[in-house]
């Protein structure tokens, strides 16, 4: 055998054990795909599922008369049965996704904190799944959401002070109307407030043409909102609602005072 003959066969073998070992990639790249589509994509989009419901659960739970007594259940099955242990301050939402997964307090909170962010949007929860995929997933939502936790404080108070400054206006209101009766059984008699609906009109006139039945978190979601447009300027917010809450304050007990005189 001359040796060009063996340089032609080396080159033949080697050529088979180049695509032997290319066909056994192959093969494993399939089964890759297979396990990232089976268990990775489809175990991913169960867990958006779940939360999603878990985000419909919460919604009912806020509605609910007896909210307080059913999270202090489930604060003490956490503790008692499972040697899960909530803190006083942990939100409402975090302790029920921790009743539901008997997840660690990182896991929990990067769900609640999903969900917390879709509610912030005003997505609903059926909307959910779709959400968490945009936004990248958990994680990405959670790391976004923990480069805002220094300003957590901040966000209630601007909260309170919008809650403060509602208060005030409600004895002081913009203006009054008789609603019609398009609007009558179209309440709640869980929520502070009741949401009309307006357009704008000439010369800066304001129409109403509808109303919304209130519900608890969409009026969370509307006072969120208010707050982060009456508070832009956080120091001319603190002065100004003080002033205008001291004002309220005095403006009552003046009108009580006249009102005993009466009496008597």
């Amino acid at each position: 055998m001359n040796t060009e003959l063996i340089e032609v066969e080396t080159k033949a073998k080697t050529a088979v054990m180049n695509r032997t070992l290319i066909g056994q990639a192959d093969d494993l790249a399939l089964e890759h795909e297979s396990f990232h589509t089976n268990y990775i994509v489809s175990g991913r989009i169960a867990l958006y599922e779940l939360l999603a419901k878990i985000y419909a659960l919460s919604v009912k739970l806020d509605g609910a008369i007896d909210k307080a007594e059913q999270i202090s259940i489930m604060r003490s099955v956490l503790a008692d049965k499972y040697q899960i242990r909530t803190q006083e301050n942990t939100p409402d939402l975090t302790v029920l996704v921790r009743y539901i997964t008997r997840s660690d307090r990182r896991t929990a909170h990067g769900y609640a904190r999903a969900i917390e962010s879709a509610r912030e949007s005003g997505i609903l929860p059926n909307n959910l799944v779709g959400f968490i995929e945009h936004h990248g997933g958990i994680e990405r939502i959670r790391i976004s959401g923990a480069d805002h936790e220094g300003s957590a404080d901040i966000e209630q108070e601007k909260i309170r002070l919008a809650k403060t400054y509602l208060a005030v206006k409600a004895d002081s209101p913009f203006t009054s109307f008789d609603g019609p009766k398009e609007f009558e059984g179209i309440y709640s008699n869980s929520c502070a407030y009741e949401i009309v609906i307006c357009s704008l009109g000439v010369g800066n006139k304001y129409h109403v043409i509808g109303k919304l039945p209130a519900d608890p978190a969409l009026e969370d979601l509307a006072i969120k909102h208010f707050s982060k447009h009456l508070c832009k300027n956080m120091d001319l917010a603190r002065n100004e609602i003080a002033k205008m809450d001291r004002k309220n304050r005095e403006l009552k007990r003046e009108r009580a005072s006249v009102s005993c005189e009466v009496k008597s």
